[in-house]
């Protein structure tokens, strides 16, 4: 059987400074971004409109420190992970449907800029960051993990 791979590339602005956390017993940090991209679509007038759209991304990693060192609300954030999904109740039982961008492992790219197309100084993504003589080994994201950190989104959500 042949394996799979889902990679997705997004670029937007954040929507708010970076969420960064600490959970389990291996003190695993993550950072949780809100980015904005737009839609444009035709309204029943026949008039473009654009509408914002909010994506989750999860960074990983090393990676954790250039977000919460460069990264701040309004700048543009490119980024490039795997496509994860998951179902949790929500106060009423009902089921909810959540999917978010998860930057992790050695594919991971991320890059903070001011404005689109100008990059700062601090932007890189993992593989130079080791390259570049950084021998912390990138954070494996486990299942348990992920449960971790959907524990904790359930309970701030």
């Amino acid at each position: 059987m042949s394996s799979t791979y889902c990679r997705v590339e997004i670029g937007g602005h954040l929507a708010f400074d970076p969420d960064i956390k600490t959970v389990g017993p291996r003190r695993t940090r993550f950072a949780r971004l809100r980015l904005l991209t737009l839609r444009s679509r035709k309204n029943g007038d026949g008039v473009w409109i654009e509408e914002p759209i909010g994506h989750t991304v999860i960074v990983f990693g090393p990676l954790v420190d250039l977000v919460a060192g460069q990264a701040r609300k309004g700048m543009f954030v490119e980024a490039t992970g795997g496509l994860r999904y998951r179902t949790c109740p929500d106060q009423s039982g009902k089921p909810r449907h959540f999917s978010a961008i998860y930057v992790a492992g050695r594919d991971a790219r991320i890059t903070v800029s001011s404005e689109r197309g100008d990059v700062s100084d601090g932007s890189s993504d993992i593989g130079e960051l080791l390259d570049a003589g950084d021998t912390r080994d990138p954070i494996p994201v486990t299942a348990s993990v992920i449960r971790r950190i959907e524990d904790f989104e359930r309970a701030t959500a």
